[in-house]
């Protein structure tokens, strides 16, 4: 046996040794019992793996969530790239530990914009005086690359005649558009597909963004606890992951803090994200 299997094998003992309740977050991209069937199982298979309890906490606004972690009353959750780099521009002891990859294999996303029927043809520019449904402000896929799309066209959610407002998730913002209530809405890609079948259409798109991770608290987490989730998730089987969230289910590869450098760089360019329409 190896050096680093062996030392792999103790930091896993190790922390098997000293069981734990670990409070979990998932990003609250959908409804909580969409998310609850998507995660779950990956929990199991943490909690059988590290010898520990995972416990679900859901948080169903961002601003919520954030604070909690920050207040140390979440261990280890999910977060796209925006709420991560919010996150660690208040405090500097969250790790990422794996980034999950997409169905295509890529550790990266695209957010895009999505019309309804005869829209389909809609350019960015031609973007005014519309109903746009975002996410949440927190979300990477919400105001942030909405209006990073739009700007490069000259346009902006809240200018050009242009009003938006905060769905909620990404269900709810592209069913405001199947519905009638919304002309464009924000999504993650993956999400958008989902409703390509009720005539929505993908009329833009910006990114890449770093992939969802697994962010861990260093201060309530151990390292060589967080070494053995990182192991578990690198390692784990096709056939474990079948049963997991689209989210989760492709595989995934070690994360660092230094791969969030370019998407910082997008933010501070972009400016403020309002946290209401007309803030």
């Amino acid at each position: 046996m190896s050096w680093i299997r062996l030392l792999l094998l103790c930091l896993l003992l190790s922390a098997q040794a000293r069981a734990e309740t670990i409070r979990f977050a998932p990003l609250p991209l959908v409804d909580e019992k969409t998310l609850r069937a998507e995660y779950l199982p990956l929990l199991d298979y943490l909690g059988k793996q590290t010898g520990d309890t995972y416990r679900w906490t859901f948080l169903p606004k961002y601003p919520a969530m954030l604070q909690a972690m920050q207040d140390g009353q979440v261990d280890l959750a999910i977060l796209g790239p925006l709420p991560y780099i919010k996150l660690t521009e208040r405090a500097k002891y969250f790790e990422p530990l794996v980034q999950f990859r997409e169905k295509d294999g890529r550790a990266d996303y695209d957010c895009v914009l999505v019309a309804f029927g005869a829209d389909r043809t809609l350019k960015l520019k031609d973007i005014m005086g519309k109903r746009i449904g975002l996410t949440q402000a927190e979300s990477t896929c919400g105001y942030f690359a909405v209006a990073s799309m739009l700007k490069t066209a000259g346009r902006a959610p809240g200018k050009d005649g242009n009003r938006y407002e905060y769905a909620g998730n990404h269900t709810k913002a592209a069913l405001g558009v199947a519905q009638g209530r919304y002309d464009i809405a924000g999504l993650k890609r993956s999400q958008a597909e989902k409703y390509l079948g009720l005539n929505l259409h993908i009329i833009a798109e910006s990114g890449p963004y770093p992939a969802f991770a697994l962010v861990a608290n260093t201060r309530t987490l151990p390292e060589a606890r967080r070494a053995a989730i990182r192991q578990a998730l690198l390692t784990v089987d096709d056939a474990t992951r079948a049963s997991w969230g689209e989210a989760i289910r492709f595989g995934a590869v070690a994360a660092r803090d230094a791969g969030y450098s370019a998407a910082r760089a997008r933010v501070d360019a972009l400016g403020g994200i309002p946290e209401a329409p007309g803030k």
